[in-house]
């Protein structure tokens, strides 16, 4: 375009990236116009805290709809990689740690990492069932 309607084009365009608190912008890549659009910064503090506190509300739902669920894959899963006498494994969003206790039952060193303390807190509680001789979940 030329003339005023670029004018008025560009300035659309502005004001859509202000008021969205988005910023937008348009190249050419292989004669195909490609747009990108961006999210203002996130603060990752306020972040943690926000993801942290969901999960720890969902704890034991999360284990009570997705304990059987789980219970199901993780030995196809820790076959697939191979885990077992030796192996180090990082299970990140480990939750209530299904995967990362199997794994150290088939002799791997393992860490389990969680946002939500109450996650964790539940995989400790199912061990010391587990010690007692109580059935446990996954």
């Amino acid at each position: 375009m030329t003339g005023f309607g670029a004018s008025q084009a560009s300035r659309q365009k502005a004001k859509a990236g202000r008021s969205s608190g988005r910023s937008s912008s348009t190249s050419t890549l292989q004669g195909h116009t490609v747009s990108a659009v961006g999210n203002p910064p996130v603060d990752p503090d306020a972040f943690d805290a926000f993801e942290a506190s969901g999960w720890e509300e969902k704890a034991v739902a999360y284990e009570r709809l997705f304990g059987g669920i789980t219970a199901r894959v993780v030995e196809p899963l820790l076959a697939a990689a191979s885990v077992g006498a030796g192996t180090r494994v990082l299970d990140v969003a480990t939750g209530p740690g299904w995967v990362a206790a199997e794994a150290a039952e088939r002799g791997a060193s393992v860490v389990g990492v969680d946002v939500a303390e109450a996650m964790i807190a539940m995989r400790w509680r199912r061990r010391e069932r587990r010690r007692r001789g109580s059935p446990t979940r996954p």
